[in-house]
């Protein structure tokens, strides 16, 4: 009998390959066209059950629809032990069985083919034995590569913020040297996880208005509670002639789905007051004051949302596209800390702690990338990491590093590939997908690159100006 397999602490391990294209028959991973399951689907199955006496009779199932927006973060995986969901944001998963304690895990392997098109394929699913240690899943991991014969050509393994995935990596990254030499000594194999550490970042904030969260959050399970509670804050929203129709609860440990819960909520901020006049025993309302701190909540969280979208896409390459964005959240963190309100430099001041700690250290991966991308070279280094890392000495540290590692990184592949004739392209459609990554909102990468133009501009006007007065 199959196992119901629900997600379980995901893992986050994505594994990006150096060198040749893996085949291509290995499944992908399914997707939808917009990742979201829709909420209106109801589907009704057959399953055929023998009763004791032998004989077999169907019996109607309803799936339950899926309203929650945490199922915006995750795609539905059909497979032989039943329905699972992959964590867009990170691309190795472990699962728990509802029966048995067993863990599976996925690994998934990222690579760019001989076209210069980002692709992913699905490299395994094994069960980790239990407990769940840092060189059980090293070894898990390091038998999937060698299985498929690519262990030498692992460039980088991304992981969450795990305390076994430490032990992990240095225990993948030693094997794996053991074999083959790893670019520039293996400085770069370790990545973390930049969405979750931005779940992290921002979950800590939020801790600091959880009175206010709790408010929103028990007025939106009041209403939804039963039909004839929703029914009334329907007919009062319609009456005041508001397009939104319905309010959606959160998960708690989804700290975007929380600023969905704020931002819906906060359009039937009118609603609220008339609807308490209603339901006598509705005792959750928030004040016009508690309003007031929503809304700029929400304007505060955009910045990170936005981000999150950006550095977690799957159809276009977004290593370039990180930097820019922590540079991005860094500046509305500072704003914050200098903003009237004590509860907005409470919360960015707790923030900017967990900013220093996870991101006070260079990204190195990532700042190569951005050094890569051609339009933003070394110029988008020298203007953001002062920006970023303080104080000025740390961030020409950071600069110069970058720079080394770069000519390392150089002359590894100048040595590697002596003599042979190397045929070039640029996918032209990844730089456009990377600059139009948010439709209807200008991006970390987009708003820096302006700012950069706009400093270069004014140098020169300024060297132009003294050597007319010379």
């Amino acid at each position: 009998m199959a196992e119901s397999v629900t997600p379980s602490n995901p893992l986050a391990n994505s594994i990006s390959l150096n060198g040749e294209e893996i085949n291509q028959s290995v499944p992908t991973i399914p997707t939808t066209d917009t990742g979201i399951v829709p909420t209106h689907t109801t589907t009704i199955t057959n399953q055929p059950v023998t009763d004791e006496n032998g004989s077999n009779e169907t019996v109607v199932t309803k799936k339950r629809k899926k309203t929650s927006p945490i199922w915006d973060d995750f795609d539905q995986v059909e497979s032989s032990e039943g329905t699972k969901a992959i964590c867009k944001y990170c691309k190795s998963d472990m699962w728990r069985s509802s029966h048995q304690i067993v863990e599976y895990m996925v690994i998934t392997g990222h690579f760019i083919d001989a076209g210069w098109n980002l692709q992913k394929r699905v490299l395994s699913f094994v069960q980790v034995p239990a407990p769940r240690r840092g060189i059980d899943v090293a070894d898990a991991i390091f038998k999937c590569l060698k299985t498929w014969g690519i262990e030498n050509k692992v460039f980088s393994v991304s992981v969450d913020n795990a305390s076994y995935n430490d032990s992990c990596l240095r225990a993948l990254k030693d094997t794996i040297s053991d074999n083959n030499s790893l670019p520039v000594g293996g400085s770069l194999f370790h990545v973390r996880c930049c969405a979750h550490i931005l779940n992290l970042l921002v979950q800590d904030g939020l801790g600091k208005i959880k009175g206010i969260i709790h408010k929103v959050r028990e007025s939106v399970k009041y209403v939804n509670f039963n039909d004839s509670r929703f029914k009334t804050f329907v007919e009062i929203a319609e009456n005041k002639r508001l397009k939104e129709k319905k309010l959606i609860i959160d998960c708690p440990t989804r700290w975007n789905s929380t600023y969905n819960m704020l931002s819906v909520a906060l359009k039937f901020k009118s609603v609220f007051p008339v609807y308490k006049e209603r339901e006598p025993h509705y005792n959750y309302e928030p004040s016009s004051e508690d309003w007031r701190k929503v809304e700029k909540i929400c304007k505060f969280l955009k910045v990170f949302n936005l981000a999150t979208h950006v550095i977690s896409g799957s159809e276009y390459p977004t290593a370039n596209l990180y930097l820019p964005e922590v540079w991005r959240v860094k500046q509305v963190i500072d704003d914050a800390i200098e903003d009237r309100d004590s509860f907005m430099r409470e919360m960015a001041t707790s923030m900017k702690e967990k900013f220093d700690k996870y991101w006070g250290e260079c990204n190195m991966v990532m700042s190569l990338a951005c050094v890569l991308d051609p339009r933003c070279k070394l110029h988008v280094i020298k203007f953001c990491f002062p920006l970023i890392y303080k104080p000025e000495h740390v961030a020409a540290e950071n600069i110069e590093k970058v720079k080394n590692t770069l000519q390392e990184m150089y002359d590894e592949y100048a040595e590697k590939y002596h003599g042979e004739t190397i045929i070039s392209g640029v996918n032209t459609n990844s730089l456009v997908a990377s600059s139009n990554v948010v439709s209807s909102e200008i991006s970390g990468i987009d708003e820096m690159l302006n700012m950069v133009r706009e400093k270069r501009s004014h140098s020169s006007n300024k060297i132009r100006i003294r050597s007319l007065s010379l």
